[in-house]
């Protein structure tokens, strides 16, 4: 089962969208408890009514994934979580309560809004004006960012914007890329293994930080078996550096 969490600034369609992939995938999806509190109680609220806020929407994210756990249920949605209410003490106060800082997420993937979408003012949203949402959403990418989560970042409007998402749900299904490639630099021989000071770099995914494996070598000895060098040596060739790029 996959936890799938939407991510963004306010008025970014967090809502409307996690209601249609819900419907699509079959799923549950967690309301977002903030705004329950909001119109409840109105917006004046300090930070310890945040973590209140962040508080509550974890536990009902996490009763929610057990219920999903239990029925055998491929996903889970939940419309935001502690990171976006961190966000939001960031917006408001500069700071964040230590709360915050010792969450360490509990969604698998986050799908990050994208500000493309105009501004609706429904008398909850605070932040209006193009400088702050920008503020707004970089803090968003930033927190996801200083995690170390996984996240997608979704653009696009109506339909486009769904299809984006859903992509990214089944994308975020598949297990990380391993490391791909590796590089060596040495002189290469036809024994198991490569000389002691052969330095080997690992590539990172996805997609991989290296697109190539490149080998330098002489030639007429580099070679995948000893007979085919033991020819080359026989023929006495010229040694000449070559570069050897071999794709994926």
């Amino acid at each position: 089962m996959k936890r799938i969490c939407l991510h963004g600034p306010e008025s970014m369609g967090k809502s409307t969208l996690g209601t249609r992939l819900a419907a699509h995938l079959g799923c549950e999806v967690v309301p977002e408890y903030g705004r329950a509190y909001c119109e409840a109680h109105g917006t004046d609220i300090g930070m310890a009514q945040l973590v209140h806020i962040a508080q509550t929407q974890d536990a009902m994210n996490r009763a929610a994934a057990a219920r999903a756990a239990e029925l055998g249920a491929g996903y889970v949605l939940f419309d935001t979580d502690p990171l976006i209410t961190s966000v939001w003490a960031h917006m408001m106060f500069g700071t964040a309560d230590g709360y915050f800082g010792a969450f360490a997420g509990f969604a698998d993937h986050y799908l990050l809004l994208d500000i493309d979408l105009p501004f609706v003012d429904d008398g909850l949203r605070v932040y209006a004006q193009s400088a702050e949402r920008k503020r707004f959403f970089d803090l968003c990418r930033a927190e996801l960012d200083g995690r170390g989560v996984r996240y997608t970042l979704v653009q696009g409007e109506g339909e486009a914007r769904f299809t984006a998402a859903l992509a990214a749900i089944s994308a975020a299904m598949l297990p990380p890329a391993p490391g791909l490639l590796s590089t060596k630099t040495c002189c290469p021989n036809c024994s198991d293994s490569f000389c002691a000071n052969t330095r080997e770099t690992k590539s990172v995914g996805p997609p991989g930080g290296k697109a190539m494996i490149m080998r330098i070598g002489l030639l007429g000895q580099l070679c995948a078996q000893r007979e085919v060098l033991s020819k080359a040596r026989a023929q006495a060739p010229q040694r000449r550096r070559l570069n050897f790029m071999v794709a994926p």
